[in-house]
């Protein structure tokens, strides 16, 4: 759908996610309509061995599901190095304007994993 203001030809629309500012840029999903993903390799450092997830949240009136996946979702201690996957479905991105804009905000969380750790 064409805004008034916007300039003519085809409208292009871009989807991101964001973590912490950092824009995560969302495809659509070849098989399933409607629906947006997009992953990013993540690195941090813990102090203990935890267990890593993500909380996605809808920012657009594109509305949405929204969810986040850690692989792998267990890490550390020390350096660690995860694939962070965002995924959207049930997504309308009729009601975006052309152009880029930010559809879901994401948040890591952690907590210390369960079980026993012996360590190397």
């Amino acid at each position: 759908m064409r805004r008034s203001g916007e300039p003519p030809g085809p409208c292009v629309r871009s989807l991101i996610a964001t973590l912490s500012g950092m824009p995560i840029a969302l495809t659509q999903d070849p098989m399933q309509p409607n629906t947006y993903v997009g992953c990013v390799t993540i690195t941090m450092n813990l102090s203990y061995r935890g267990t890593l997830g993500a909380d996605v949240t809808g920012s657009s009136s594109a509305g949405g599901t929204w969810t986040g996946s850690v692989s792998p979702s267990t890490l550390g201690p020390g350096p660690v190095t995860a694939e962070l996957c965002v995924r959207g479905t049930n997504v309308n991105v009729s009601v975006l304007p052309c152009g880029q804009t930010e559809v879901a905000t994401v948040s890591l969380w952690q907590a210390p994993a369960e079980g026993p750790y012996y360590g190397l």
